[in-house]
């Protein structure tokens, strides 16, 4: 996995969902190992996650794809169709 530079968008996530965290201790609320994380901020969490995984999901596919991958293959390995996959991802390669 390759690390980069967080995009302002991603900053302004990460820092909202900071805050969520540092609101909840401030009121007395401290996290215990093993204890559920608020709703919402796990939504925050997953909302990040999903556009990490987004972003180096296009990546794969474009290296797939210089590296002579086809649809079909790239399909495959997403549990789509190769037109889903192409459809999907047509520019990402």
């Amino acid at each position: 996995m390759t690390t980069k530079r967080l995009s302002t968008d991603d900053l302004t996530e990460l820092n909202l969902w900071g805050e969520g965290v540092a609101d909840q201790y401030e009121a007395g609320i401290t996290p215990t190992p093993g204890a559920s994380v608020p709703p919402l901020l796990e939504l925050q969490r997953l909302r990040y996650e999903r556009r990490r995984i987004e972003e180096e999901t296009r990546r794969l596919v474009a290296a797939a794809r210089e590296a002579g991958e086809s649809w079909h293959r790239i399909g495959m390995a997403l549990g789509v169709t190769a037109e889903g996959a192409r459809q999907r991802f047509r520019q990402a390669s």
